[in-house]
């Protein structure tokens, strides 16, 4: 099941261009198949979410976005020669920035270029999973965050 809305607030705050955009998806996984376990889908979580605020008038953009996804099962069993365990994720949560000026559109000038600002993890998550049981640490992966500078034009 998947729900979304998006809900520009131009009738509710007195500056236009101003939004939120949400995401919500519900996956029930059932085992079948041969074996012991049967078969699922891998490295899909039962739920994950999506919020962005947003800003989006007279040549300027703005907007914050935050990601959520549930832990889940990565890996079947007998991973790495230990009998029964499998691998699985641990929560995710990330919060993205991205903003843009349009010079064109902002200084009344055609053919200027679209000047970017992006934070990618601006919360410094790191994702991590285990083998069967949350105290049996497998993997960690902390990107860091990353921030991007971008200058588009059109020739």
């Amino acid at each position: 099941l998947e729900l979304g809305w998006v809900q520009p607030l131009d009738k509710i705050l007195p500056i236009r261009g101003f939004g939120i955009n949400e995401t919500a998806t519900f996956i029930t996984q059932r085992a079948s198949g041969d074996g012991l376990n049967g078969f699922i889908a891998l490295g899909v979580p039962n739920r994950t979410n999506n919020l962005s605020v947003y800003y989006d008038n007279h040549g300027y953009s703005a907007r914050l976005s935050h990601t959520f996804s549930k832990g889940s099962q990565t890996a079947t069993a007998n991973q790495n020669g230990i009998t029964n365990a499998a691998l699985f994720s641990n929560d995710y949560k990330q919060l993205d920035f991205s903003s843009s000026i349009d010079l064109a559109e902002v200084l009344d000038k055609d053919g200027w270029p679209t000047l970017s600002f992006d934070i990618v993890n601006l919360n410094n998550d790191s994702r991590k999973g285990y083998f069967q049981f949350g105290n049996a640490p497998f993997t960690q992966y902390s990107p860091g965050r990353t921030y991007s500078l971008g200058l588009r034009a059109k020739f």
